[in-house]
């Protein structure tokens, strides 16, 4: 995980610097990397942070990994096919229009919405890219009503957040 962290802080200061449309370009874009990249996000966002560099350290590394997350999710073919969850299954789950690796992405970026700084703009940039993708209809629909049930019931704390994002 420090190894992860030390070349996200220098993506970061690089994406400072540069701008992220230009840093994007070099990522790699393999669709192979989609899942790993995101179990190394989640596997990031679940550690505990004990001082004040490792907290600036996560959420560095949580922002470089949302970015790669939003070039990583433009494959050119559907979601359902590089998701291992559904290894054997053609359809996606009956209660969900999506499969289970798109369920994690949107989970993920719900709860960066409601975070400061450029982890929320990361997040609506990767919610951008995966739910304008032509197989994303349901998951757009439902991305919609929560968002209109998430705005009607904001509390004041949370709103100069979750609004914006």
């Amino acid at each position: 995980l420090k190894i992860v962290q030390s070349i996200s802080r220098l993506l970061s200061i690089l994406v400072v610097v540069r701008g992220y449309k230009t840093v994007v370009k070099f990522f790699p874009h393999e669709a192979q990397d989609l899942e790993k990249v995101l179990n190394v996000l989640e596997a990031v966002k679940a550690h505990k942070v004990t001082t004040a560099e490792d907290g600036i350290a996560s959420w560095e590394t949580q922002a470089v990994l949302l970015l790669w997350l939003s070039i990583l999710i433009l494959i050119p073919f559907e979601l359902a096919t590089v998701d291992s969850s559904t290894a054997g299954a053609s359809e996606p789950s009956s209660n969900h229009p999506y499969t289970a690796l798109v369920g994690r992405i949107l989970g993920l970026c719900k709860d960066y919405l409601r975070h400061p700084g450029c982890v929320r703009e990361m997040a609506a940039l990767l919610l951008g890219r995966l739910l304008t993708r032509p197989d994303m209809g349901g998951a757009l629909q439902e991305f919609l009503d929560w968002a209109q049930t998430a705005l009607s019931t904001v509390d004041d704390l949370q709103a100069p957040f979750l609004v914006p994002g």
